[in-house]
């Protein structure tokens, strides 16, 4: 959606540039060719005519004009590079367990506290650089799966927890790491530095929320965003990196 509004707001200003209008005019062989268009489709002659014209002149001026400014708003781009949701054990009770051992009624549909950890590399897009002072997310669970495609809304929203110290969290042996290893935190390492356009900073982010066995397993989706010291929220633009994706090992609490 803010691509689509950044190239239309692209548009109105090579619109208003007078290259623009030198050019447009002598392909389109000057006035006459705009008045035999007129004359052959009344809608474009009622077009031209109207009140609807410099109305529209004016919208195209209007965006141009304080388009610029948005052109201009930060713009933070991320990769997801791996994600991982684990139970908060010490708030696991023993018939939690045994019912999920033996898939009793209803096994599935208990709250649960769980940790939800990304992998995530991000840069800013933009030439205004922003200082990171906290991180945001909006989990989205359950919802029939046909209906979310369409309306995401339409799924429940889940409260989620910054966790800004992650210290205490290790990641399992697997290929490449033959031993328990800190994760590296990506909050302690942007925290009060500038992001600046073309610098990549990577790094894990973690939350904390409350959901169903059966609403983490069904294509939970998260959004994400950095707060500026200005307390201005930026979404990051994401996508996920499906091919280094890498599920061989586990996190745990220290």
């Amino acid at each position: 959606m803010r691509r689509t509004i950044k190239w239309t707001i692209r548009i109105c200003v090579l619109l208003l540039s007078i290259d623009s209008f030198v050019w447009i005019i002598g392909w389109l062989g000057r006035w006459k060719w705009i008045r035999g268009i007129a004359v052959t489709y009344p809608v474009a002659s009622s077009l031209l005519h109207g009140p609807m014209f410099p109305i529209l002149c004016l919208g195209v001026a209007l965006v141009a004009v304080y388009g610029k400014d948005y052109l201009k708003l930060p713009n933070v781009r991320a990769k997801y590079t791996n994600s991982i949701t684990i139970p908060v054990l010490k708030k696991i009770t023993v018939k939690m367990v045994v019912d999920t051992q033996e898939q009793n009624p209803g096994w599935d549909t208990q709250d649960v506290e769980w940790w939800w950890f990304i992998e995530v590399r991000l840069a800013n897009d933009s030439e205004t650089a922003i200082t990171v002072e906290n991180i945001e997310a909006k989990g989205r669970v359950g919802g029939n799966r046909w209906i979310r495609k369409l309306l995401p809304f339409t799924r429940r929203t889940v409260k989620m927890k910054h966790i800004k110290d992650i210290s205490n969290f290790v990641s399992s042996p697997h290929e490449g790491q033959p031993k328990y290893e800190g994760l590296p935190g990506l909050f302690k390492n942007i925290k009060g530095i500038p992001l600046e356009k073309g610098v990549g900073h990577n790094g894990w982010i973690c939350f904390s929320l409350t959901a169903t066995q059966r609403e983490l397993a069904d294509h939970p989706s998260i959004d994400v965003w950095v707060i500026d010291a200005l307390d201005g929220k930026h979404q990051l633009i994401y996508k996920k990196d499906d091919k280094n994706w890498d599920r061989s090992f586990t996190i745990t609490e220290n």
